[in-house]
């Protein structure tokens, strides 16, 4: 994990998007373990990936959520180990510097998992196109097909189809 001791933003950003671009096809493990940065003078923890394959794994019916810059945010001190609430204040600093004018097309996701609510986690994912990485704002919402394309198959669908090449391997 990097740590900042400082407050430049403009290398800070430059560093984690070089990372996350670079670590875009790693297992989602692996890619948060080296995406992880701690901004000292903040003590804000961070982890910023570029996650690709939303819809084409199968997690998110539409289309439009296929790939985003992904950011998460929560408050600690690494010298005592205590996790603080969310400070808003200091995430939009930190949100801006990454995010500049597209702050406005975030979709912002408060804790969800049991330990993401102990550290008061939240998530903010932008969403590009994976070509371009231009930012748009998505149609519609994540699990709606009415832009999905024909033949798409759903993560259990899709797992089901690994599973039974698996058996059939394994019978043959």
């Amino acid at each position: 994990m990097r740590i900042y001791n400082y407050l430049n933003f403009t290398e800070i950003v430059f560093q984690q998007r070089k990372l996350a671009v670079k670590t875009s096809r790693l297992d989602t493990d692996t890619k948060c373990s080296a995406c992880r940065f701690y901004i000292a003078p903040l003590k804000a923890l961070c982890i910023f990936t570029l996650d690709i394959g939303h819809h084409t794994s199968g997690w998110w019916k539409n289309p439009d959520y296929e790939t985003c810059w992904h950011l998460s945010i929560s408050f600690q001190d690494f010298e005592s180990g205590d996790t603080g609430l969310q400070n808003h204040k200091t995430s939009k600093t930190i949100l801006e510097a990454f995010f500049e004018s597209h702050t406005r097309l975030l979709w912002c996701e408060p804790p969800y998992s049991k330990k993401g609510k102990v550290c008061d986690v939240w998530h903010y994912r932008l969403f590009v196109n994976t070509q371009t990485l231009i930012p748009f704002l998505p149609r519609g919402e994540v699990y709606t097909r009415e832009f999905t394309e024909a033949g798409w198959k759903s993560y259990s669908e899709v797992q089901a189809g690994i599973e039974a090449k698996v058996v059939q391997n394994a019978n043959d």
